[in-house]
């Protein structure tokens, strides 16, 4: 689980945080601020590590400054969505600061295959995007756009996970394809397995020959799927 999930103190903070910077807090905020502050020393605690949000907040800035200017939010809301997206971890970041700069795309009517650093094998779809954060932990993938094939080379020491929207395919086995649509992100696997994790719902193990989809709010029940209607799209002639 998230903080922001876990911790009510430390949304409470980030909310105080927030106000505090707005030029319109009031004397009566800061005395209310100050009494919720000396309340109980996790307080503090938890402020200070907003403060640490703080500093990174840059990296979300634009976007939300984006919204509030177009009056779809407040600077007080942008503000504090901004940090929303810092506290929810690593692959909410990781989504936004990577959506507007990916590792590898495509554009329309092309396609690209490539082998990464660890052996294992993509092919990039049309009009597709793809970003990468290898570390010695894992090796995490984000699907911004498009759809994608994977044939995974084998590290038992570094999981292999692909983030398509809010949720999570990782590798049990050599072979799976991910696409994104408008009614969500289709994983489907070709060869051995892959564990889905989306929409905090349980995982689901899915095998070889079949499908399934999630959104933000629902995981659906795998289908059995033709392959090679799945895996079409790598051969067809893309005109030029």
């Amino acid at each position: 689980m998230k903080d922001y999930e876990t911790d009510p103190i430390y949304m409470e903070a980030l909310e105080w945080f927030v106000l505090l910077k707005d030029e319109k807090v009031s004397p009566a905020d800061r005395r209310a601020f100050n009494k919720w502050l000396a309340a109980d020393p996790s307080h503090a605690a938890a402020y200070d590590r907003a403060g640490v949000l703080w500093e990174r907040f840059d990296i979300v800035t634009p976007e939300y400054e984006r919204l509030r200017r177009s009056g779809r939010i407040s600077r007080r809301n942008a503000m504090l969505g901004g940090l929303a997206v810092l506290a929810a971890g690593p692959a909410v970041y990781l989504l936004m600061r990577q959506a507007s700069s990916p590792d590898y795309q495509t554009g329309v009517a092309e396609r690209l295959t490539f082998t990464l650093s660890d052996g294992s094998l993509v092919e990039l779809g049309s009009y597709s995007a793809l970003s990468l954060d290898f570390t010695p932990q894992q090796r995490r993938l984000v699907l911004h756009r498009g759809q994608a094939f994977f044939r995974v080379a084998s590290d038992a020491t570094r999981p292999f996970i692909v983030q398509a929207e809010m949720g999570t395919a990782e590798a049990l086995g050599t072979e799976f394809d991910v696409k994104l649509t408008p009614e969500g992100v289709l994983v489907s696997v070709i060869e051995h397995s892959v564990r889905i994790e989306a929409a905090q719902s349980s995982p689901v193990i899915l095998q070889a020959g079949w499908q399934l989809r999630y959104d933000a709010v629902s995981v659906q029940p795998p289908i059995r799927v033709d392959l090679s209607m799945v895996q079409a799209w790598r051969h067809v002639s893309l005109g030029t």
